[in-house]
């Protein structure tokens, strides 16, 4: 870790690097125990011990950069990590205290951004890892939403609820033309609408969707015919979320990209399964009772959609936090791995 501060960030000083690459050390070295734990626990308690892993894991990423950040006190209170920059409350004049009471509604469950994301709380510094944009105080964050979005749950999101969801498989890369340097996406020739409850049109139809639930395909892209009617190429050269439509990968290899959870604010999949766990983790230390009847199964079937994303994250989260520190792709296939 000190070679990639001193490659990645050399303005960094010495004596600075090396701290921070032992507050990152110190930081993985806690949430792995707290992973060890969580993978033998109860979902009664699992997803709170998963987002203090989880917390640990963020940390160790804002600290990988040209900034002043690490673990030392003064800095912690100066920088405002001691905050996590999300809410569990509810808000006067909505519906939250009746979503809140309904044992039932688990995907409505919600979190609010609790300060100004100009501020440097945990999950404004981590937002601002990938974008230049800033979410305002008390954007709400819906469960539902963001499990719409995860690779282990947007399907059994869509058979339970119906609605379309905002994953999509797609193949992306980077090219390098007499135009410079571009991003391209495409969506294969046999890309199921049908699992959107979308019937198949003809191309021109099918693309209207796409950029319908996608808006920066239609404003930052072109449609090219690539070997495919669904290909788009970059109009320039993108430097955060907001500049164009990345694709991930999942833990299995499976490349996707997504429709944005919050509207014209796109979040990292790291964001996605942050948020997920805080509402979860929030829900299991304050509304135990509405909790627990879930994990029992004992309301609308809702616990299917959301165990997913808790069993995957043990995974996922740590898979996608080794990739941003080791600046490479791992998948996951069984009992072996591979990166590239």
């Amino acid at each position: 870790m000190v070679q990639r501060i001193k490659t990645d960030y050399p303005n960094v000083e010495k004596s600075l690097r090396d701290k921070k690459a032992q507050h990152i050390a110190d930081c993985i070295r806690q949430a792995e125990e707290y992973f060890k734990t969580a993978s033998g626990s109860d979902l009664s308690i699992k997803p709170l011990i998963l987002y203090y892993g989880m917390l640990d894991l963020v940390k160790a990423i804002m600290l990988l950069g040209d900034n002043r950040l690490t673990l030392e006190d003064n800095v912690l209170k100066s920088e405002g990590l001691n905050s996590h920059g999300l809410s569990h409350s509810v808000m006067p004049n909505t519906d939250d205290e009746a979503i809140r009471d309904n044992p039932d509604n688990l995907l409505g469950e919600f979190c609010y951004t609790k300060s100004a994301m100009t501020s440097n709380s945990v999950f404004s510094l981590l937002h601002q890892c990938w974008s230049s944009a800033r979410l305002a105080k008390n954007t709400r964050i819906e469960l539902g939403s963001l499990l719409s979005a995860h690779p282990a749950t947007w399907q059994s999101y869509t058979e339970h609820t119906k609605k379309i969801p905002k994953y999509f498989k797609v193949k992306d890369g980077f090219r390098t033309t007499k135009n410079g340097y571009e991003h391209i996406l495409l969506f294969d020739a046999t890309f199921p609408f049908q699992a959107y409850n979308q019937k198949i049109g003809k191309a021109e139809e099918n693309n209207a969707f796409l950029q319908q639930q996608m808006p920066r395909l239609a404003s930052l892209y072109d449609n090219e015919n690539i070997s495919t009617p669904y290909g788009y190429v970059s109009k320039k050269i993108p430097n955060s979320l907001e500049e164009f439509q990345p694709a991930y990968r999942a833990s299995t290899g499976e490349s996707y990209t997504l429709a944005d959870v919050i509207q014209s604010n796109p979040l990292h999949p790291i964001e996605i399964e942050f948020l997920t766990m805080f509402i979860l983790g929030s829900l299991t230390r304050y509304a135990p009772q509405k909790w627990l009847k879930n994990v029992k199964y004992g309301g609308l079937g809702e616990m299917f959609v959301v165990e997913g994303a808790i069993t995957s994250a043990t995974v996922s989260f740590p898979k996608m936090i080794l990739e941003e520190l080791d600046n490479r792709d791992y998948v996951f296939t069984g009992d072996s791995s591979y990166f590239g």
